[in-house]
């Protein structure tokens, strides 16, 4: 991916969700083998990925970098963002996977 994006041809708002989308599941597969700093690694490149696209109110990436700040632990700024597609009419079911992980990560 960082070989066919570049400067002069940065990866679109659809391309960051998918590659993205990859970078937290790896991440995830990593944390399920103890491979914590493995895994946020992959997070972080998640973040970076989206976070431009999640700044300009894209609800499907920002919705990815909730997910991705509570990942890393950032769960306070997970919530902030959870609360700006609360505050929308964005209803993607990835959505609802994002306010179960909060729930759970908050103990509730």
């Amino acid at each position: 991916v960082r070989r066919l994006a570049s400067a002069d041809s940065p990866l679109n708002a659809d391309q960051s969700n998918v590659v993205a989308a990859a970078e937290l599941l790896l991440g995830d597969l990593l944390r399920r083998d103890a491979r914590n700093a493995a895994a946020a690694e992959h997070w972080r490149a998640a973040a970076q990925y989206l976070e431009p696209f999640a700044k300009a109110h894209n609800n499907s990436a920002l919705t990815l970098f909730a997910r991705a700040q509570l990942r890393l632990g950032n769960l306070e700024e997970a919530g902030a963002l959870a609360a700006q597609l609360r505050a929308s009419e964005y209803r993607h079911p990835s959505y609802a996977d994002l306010i179960n992980e909060l729930n759970r990560g908050r103990g509730t």
